[in-house]
């Protein structure tokens, strides 16, 4: 990841248009003192309060410390990287697998084709990060009963809750779940006892500490488009779109030839990369052979999470919709990363089998060989059907030109020399070396860092310097809202970056702290949507603030002021409260374009005044005739309150973590 680590490149995709933008918003408000509690920036405003990202700790560490810019984000990424290969490692370490070979899987996970493949899905990434520590203090609370153990899994897992894309949160549940009814009936009744006990604890410990966003997703979820059930079906947004197609399976070897596949066998690009290893996967498939109860276990579990992904083969994906929440995401796909998980951790217990035994070790030798003459074979027949000369372009004139000319067998040839290479080597280093076998995770390392930059190259890195995206943004950082009464709402729309900075393609008035009725978003308030749908939201062609006579909740276009703006002073503005003067000389109504939502309040000469809802989705306010001063406020108490009982609870966690590891460090 050099190119990111020596900050010379960007990010690419919905991590720079989408997850910045709304990181910045996190951050801006972070750093001038206040809680992210509503956006004005995106589609007439929307609840960033309801989002549980919006509270992730991480993002506000990085918020606090370095503000959010083009770095800052990709720092989030690579720490995440980080995150997860340590986890790894440590998972690997509590199952007794050996420690270099353990090294070996935590950077096979941090640069495996899920972490590589979606990379511009940040909470995908943030999930995955913490899928190893979850399982990890799970098991050893079950085992060892320590208060730390405790603790840690309750923090854990609500860092797993508030940054992880909510469906990796969901399976993970199911996992552990499942894990607990097989570990649970094989306990002494005592530890039984002591086990249900320690995990109700964590649950209380959990609730404190993601209080803030369950209070928040659930005053958001009946109000927003994300918050029922998706249909059954492969298009749009049903629950199998996104599945992970047959050709994906050559992403095991190949993975960056799939990038060139137009349309992407039916799929999305980020979608299909399910590398993890070629060395660690021929370990395992050998490792079956041992007949080792847990190498078969995790191979069983990654295989049945793979044929869940591949939900157009098999119908696993859709037996489980029947089951709590899992009617509420999309991305079959996205089950790849247990099929990861898993298998790495079998070809962990089948090293660890594998390195008791020297005659296997000898007949691994032959396995190898075997290996390298099917890949050579494969490599034949790519190289009969790659282009001529396209290959040479890799070495004359570069990556970038060599990924924008090259087809799926021209990658192919590329990946499969490297693999040759480097399964020549270990072949070679077997018959120089006698312990050769226990250095094995050298060469692992080293295949999955030369395949994985491949793929970094088109799924990861935006070719654009990130020095310019840098200061645009700074050009707003600190600066108040930016309100004009007298442009529309809908002329803040994604053009004011283009040409070098066209990687921001989305949500660019989070940035340029202009009140916005564009954006893009995955999500959506079921009013906005209904507004879409019945023309309502026509009325954007008006200002933030205007003046028009109100008929059955529907603005009566003709009547509208349009040198409204002649009649309001705008005196203070932020993202959640707008003060003004207004003076007309008749009875009207005020129209506020910004969403209705449960926790707006508005004061008309210091008194508490009733909104109305106009247009389906904004807000309006009867107005006497004469001069008012009135103010809107978005003020949700109970989100408010829920804050800070969870910062509360996290920090006296984190303090009792650092407390019981002074403890048990000192002598």
């Amino acid at each position: 990841m050099w190119w990111l680590s020596l900050f010379q490149y960007s990010m690419k995709w919905d991590i720079m248009d989408i997850t910045l933008p709304w990181n910045h918003f996190i951050s801006e408000c972070i750093r001038s003192g206040e809680l992210p509690l509503w956006n004005p920036y995106l589609k007439n405003g929307f609840p960033t309060m309801g989002l549980l990202d919006t509270w992730y700790p991480v993002t506000w560490l990085i918020s606090i410390v370095f503000g959010m810019d083009v770095w800052s984000i990709q720092m989030d990424y690579l720490l995440h990287l980080l995150i997860a290969g340590y986890g790894m490692f440590s998972f690997a370490s509590l199952k007794k697998i050996d420690s270099r070979y353990g090294l070996a899987l935590g950077v096979c996970y941090m640069f495996s084709g899920f972490m590589v493949g979606n990379a511009q899905h940040l909470g995908w990434v943030i999930g995955a990060a913490w899928l190893p520590w979850v399982i990890y203090y799970f098991d050893k609370l079950m085992e060892s009963h320590h208060r730390a153990d405790l603790l840690k899994f309750a923090a854990v897992s609500a860092f797993l809750f508030y940054g992880a894309y909510p469906a990796i949160t969901i399976i993970v549940v199911y996992i552990l779940i499942i894990k607990f009814a097989f570990m649970i009936f094989s306990m002494p009744k005592d530890r039984r006892v002591k086990t249900i006990s320690n995990l109700v604890i964590c649950f209380i410990l959990f609730a404190c500490i993601a209080a803030v966003g369950l209070i928040g997703l659930w005053e958001l979820a009946p109000q927003l488009n994300r918050g029922g059930q998706l249909p059954l079906s492969n298009t749009g947004w049903g629950v199998l779109s996104g599945f992970l197609p047959v050709q994906a399976m050559s992403s095991f070897l190949i993975p960056h030839a799939g990038t060139s596949v137009e349309g992407f066998w039916g799929s999305d690009i980020s979608l299909i990369n399910c590398y993890f290893g070629f060395i660690v996967m021929m370990t395992m498939f050998y490792g079956l052979l041992l007949k080792s109860k847990q190498t078969w276990t995790y191979y069983l579990l990654g295989s049945i999470c793979l044929m869940i992904a591949m939900s157009e083969v098999f119908p696993f994906r859709a037996w489980l919709y029947h089951l709590p929440l899992f009617d509420k995401f999309r991305f079959p796909s996205l089950f790849r990363l247990f099929a990861i998980f898993f298998y790495l951790i079998a070809s962990g217990f089948a090293y660890t089998e594998l390195r008791k035994s020297t005659s296997f070790q000898k007949t691994f030798k032959i396995v190898s060989r075997l290996a390298f003459i099917g890949l050579f074979s494969i490599f034949f027949f790519s190289w009969l059907h790659a282009g001529s000369g396209t290959i040479g372009l890799l070495f004359s004139e570069g990556l970038q030109i060599f990924n924008k000319a090259a087809g799926f067998y021209d990658k192919a040839c590329v990946g499969l020399i490297i693999q040759l290479l480097l399964l020549g080597g270990l072949l070679t280093y077997s018959y120089l070396n006698k312990n050769w076998f226990k250095h094995i995770y050298i060469f692992i390392i080293l295949e999955v860092l030369m395949i994985s930059q491949f793929n970094i190259s088109e799924t990861v890195i935006h070719f654009g310097d990130p020095e310019i995206g840098n200061k645009e943004i700074q050009k707003f950082e600190g600066q108040a809202m930016a309100v004009d009464l007298f442009k529309p709402m809908n002329t803040y729309n994604d053009g004011y970056w283009k040409d070098e900075l066209s990687w921001f393609r989305f949500n660019q008035a989070s940035i340029t702290k202009t009140p916005s009725a564009s954006g893009n978003s995955p999500f959506s308030l079921l009013r906005h949507k209904e507004a879409k749908n019945n023309g309502d939201l026509g009325i954007n062609k008006q200002p933030l603030l205007f003046f028009a006579d109100i008929i059955d909740q529907k603005i009566v276009e003709p009547s509208i002021d349009v040198k409204s703006y002649e009649h309001i002073n705008l005196l203070s503005a932020d993202h959640k409260e707008i003060v003004f003067q207004t003076q007309y000389d008749k009875a009207t109504d005020l129209i506020f374009l910004q969403n209705y939502y449960p926790g707006w309040k508005v004061t008309v000469d210091g008194k508490e005044d009733s909104i109305q809802r106009v247009n389906t989705t904004f807000m309006s306010l009867p107005l006497a005739a004469g001069k008012h001063m009135v103010k809107f406020s978005f003020e949700p108490m109970m989100i408010k309150i829920s804050f800070w009982v969870s910062l509360f609870f996290i920090l006296t966690v984190l303090l009792a973590v650092i407390y019981y590891q002074i403890k048990e460090a000192t002598p």
